[in-house]
């Protein structure tokens, strides 16, 4: 279900992710880094559905 506060808790993650995957690469364990870029990534994606389905949905009921 579309919600801008799964949204905004999936940019969260995904910043952690981020933040873990620049950390692991640092250190090279780099199928580790890989793996927390993904993350990252699926979670920036997540978000991006989430609020821009609460913005259709708004938009629509105008």
């Amino acid at each position: 279900m579309p919600s801008k506060e799964k949204g905004m808790l999936s940019i969260k993650r995904a910043e952690e992710w981020l933040s873990e995957a620049r950390k692991t690469l640092e250190f090279g364990p780099y199928r580790s880094s890989l793996i927390a870029s993904y993350m990252a990534m699926f979670h920036a994606s997540r978000a991006t559905l989430f609020i821009d389905v609460v913005k259709n949905l708004l938009e629509e009921s105008e």
